[in-house]
């Protein structure tokens, strides 16, 4: 299965510049290349960044925040941490419910040359 270059282009930057994850990390892991950017990535990313905010996770890799099943993120995230923080499912619902909002948000990226983005922003419709 082929990726665009568009998409690969929306993750890179949503998890390089907005969230710090290392470009380099990331092209370990091709399979998060394949993951649906609005329904799996930025709201696995948004709450991860909440738990890592709270101090119940220490670190977080890649494959386990994007690779695993919903249920299974569900469970591993969401449960487990249920007694500290009451509200994670509520949080969790409304990262994926902020996801769904912003459907219509494209990636715009400007180049300089033919080989080399100058800038990219998103913009919504």
């Amino acid at each position: 299965m082929t990726v665009s270059e568009d998409k690969v282009m929306a993750i890179m930057d949503f998890l390089v510049k907005k969230m710090g994850y290392s470009s380099t990390l990331i092209a370990k892991q091709p399979s998060i290349l394949r993951k649906s950017f609005r329904k799996n990535i930025v709201p696995r990313a948004l709450f991860a960044r909440e738990l890592l905010s709270q101090g119940l996770v220490n670190d977080l890799k890649l494959s386990v925040l994007f690779d695993t099943s919903e249920k299974v993120f569900i469970r591993m995230f969401v449960d487990r941490f249920v007694s500290k923080a009451p509200d994670l499912l509520n949080l969790y619902k409304e990262k994926l419910q902020i996801s769904d909002k912003n459907s219509n948000v494209i990636l715009v990226v400007f180049f300089s040359s033919i080989d080399e983005p100058l800038s990219s922003t998103f913009c919504l419709l």
